[in-house]
């Protein structure tokens, strides 16, 4: 309210809480009977409508508001804490409610997602790399002597 940006934040709660009506319906309809469902598709569905940002960020209040459920994954909860998410009351809104064992292999897929999009980070060059590359660099560029040719007398 202070900074005039009441409108952006209401926009912001009103797509996190219909980010998590599109995971709840994505998983849901993700079934394939038989107790089977592909929740790779439920996963791609949620982030082709909302992007891999607002997903992850909903997935993360989630789990920090489900901390206490043994059924998530440690790995998934340690992802979600890495997640600065204000502690207020508003975040209760947009809690996806699906079933704790198919929401922990959504966010699994959803991370995994993230893992293979993620751009392949620079490998530092080494030192000896470095200075091996100089080196050669230093011998091609080394003039070549003209082999000495015999002089002719007169």
């Amino acid at each position: 309210m202070e900074h005039g940006e009441t409108d952006k934040y209401t926009e912001s709660l009103n797509n996190n809480m219909t980010c998590a009506d599109t995971i709840n319906m994505a998983i849901t309809n993700s079934y394939l009977g038989d107790f089977r469902y592909d929740l790779r598709t439920a996963v791609k569905t949620a982030v082709d409508q909302h992007g891999s940002e607002r997903v992850s960020w909903v997935l993360a209040n989630t789990l920090q508001r489900k901390d206490f459920d043994g059924r998530f994954s440690e790995k998934n909860k340690e992802w979600a804490k890495a997640f600065p998410i204000p502690d207020c009351r508003q975040n209760v809104y947009y809690v996806v409610n699906a079933h704790p064992a198919l929401l922990d292999a959504f966010i699994r897929y959803h991370r995994e997602g993230l893992q293979l999009n993620k751009a392949p980070e620079a490998k530092k060059p080494s030192a000896r790399g470095e200075l091996q590359k100089e080196k050669d660099t230093l011998q091609q560029n080394k003039p070549v002597k003209a082999p000495a040719k015999p002089g002719i007398e007169i």
